[in-house]
């Protein structure tokens, strides 16, 4: 499932060439295994045709993932959120036997960080980080 989830990656190319040279070669390392995260998880919602149901779902399973984010940090475990692009979502949901009523709304690693780096600047857009 690794290999599958890891193929969501080839739309983030554009970006590493905004990254410095360091930070580009520790993207393209953590890529092609997710950072040998020892846990991915993927977050599924019921496929719903209306688009203000979708919503609300959605909006529901975002507040869901940042209770997680928030207990995982606290329990000293980092996350790593990776899309899951169109063009593997049915493989991966082949490969997790997900049902056809549902749709994969996002996935991410979990397990505990080698290292503890401050966010990159972005360069397209101003960041102001908060401690």
């Amino acid at each position: 499932m690794v290999e599958a989830i890891s193929k969501n990656t080839v739309h983030l190319r554009d970006l590493l060439e905004s990254l410095d040279e360091k930070d580009r070669n520790k993207a393209l390392n953590f890529y092609p295994d997710l950072g040998g995260a020892p846990h991915i998880v993927v977050v599924v919602i019921p496929r719903i045709e209306d688009s203000w149901d979708r919503k609300w779902c959605i909006a529901a399973a975002t507040s869901e993932l940042i209770v997680i984010f928030y207990a995982a940090l606290e329990l000293g475990l980092a996350t790593c959120g990776v899309t899951c692009a169109p063009w593997v979502e049915e493989e991966i949901k082949r490969i997790l036997n997900i049902p056809e009523d549902k749709e994969i709304l996002c996935c991410f690693t979990l397990g505990y960080s080698d290292e503890s780096p401050k966010p990159p600047s972005h360069k397209k857009v101003p960041i102001h980080y908060v401690d």
